[in-house]
């Protein structure tokens, strides 16, 4: 039963995922991160314009890196309160954090999720 409930909490966990724009942020993080490195390779900038510049861009990175850890954030919080409040009232058997702590439990989580992602793709 304990597998059970995992993966619905990992298609939740999926779900989540697919939902809020994670590869969007990523791809703005690494944007920002390669117009800085951009700045400290120009040789014709001066060193006064180009710290400028990079407290601008650290801000930006700040912002970020601090989007995408709520964002990640949240994923653990989703599925790892669920979780522990599951186990705390019932006596499954595995419990819900062992099987998330298992090797048979990850490949059997790994396996559902892939499912339900090609499912979710194909069918809507």
């Amino acid at each position: 039963m304990g597998y059970v409930v995992a993966s619905l909490l990992a298609i939740i966990g999926v779900e989540y995922v697919l939902r809020i724009p994670l590869l969007s942020r990523t791809k703005s993080l690494i944007k920002v991160a390669d117009r800085s490195l951009a700045v400290i390779r120009l040789s014709k900038a001066s060193d006064h314009w180009k710290q400028i510049a990079l407290l601008r861009y650290a801000g930006d990175l700040l912002g970020h890196t601090l989007l995408l850890a709520l964002m990640l954030i949240g994923l653990f919080l989703l599925i790892l309160l669920p979780a522990i409040l599951i186990d705390r009232l019932s006596l499954l058997s595995p419990s819900i954090l062992d099987t998330f702590s298992s090797a048979n439990g990850l490949i059997t989580i790994t396996i559902v999720s892939t499912a339900y992602v090609i499912a979710r793709r194909r069918f809507l």
